[in-house]
């Protein structure tokens, strides 16, 4: 029961869309591929993908990105 109100709480405070980091550079890692050479931490090559294609309405937890719409 607390994920569904948290994940409620997320929605409501503006961030419809969540995504693991790894849904996340699977999908949007063709934007930035230099970032993804080698080996990478899925959280800061996330944060830098998200930085280099310049979006600000994010907001990064444990495991996932939040997205605003």
């Amino acid at each position: 029961c607390g994920g569904v109100l948290e994940a409620v709480r997320i929605s409501c405070a503006g961030y419809p869309t969540r995504r693991t980091f790894d849904e996340f550079i699977d999908r949007f890692g063709l934007l930035a591929p230099k970032i993804l050479e080698g080996n990478y931490d899925e959280k800061v090559a996330t944060e830098l993908l998200l930085k280099k294609v310049g979006l600000s309405n994010y907001q990064t937890g444990k495991t996932k990105v939040f997205l605003r719409a």
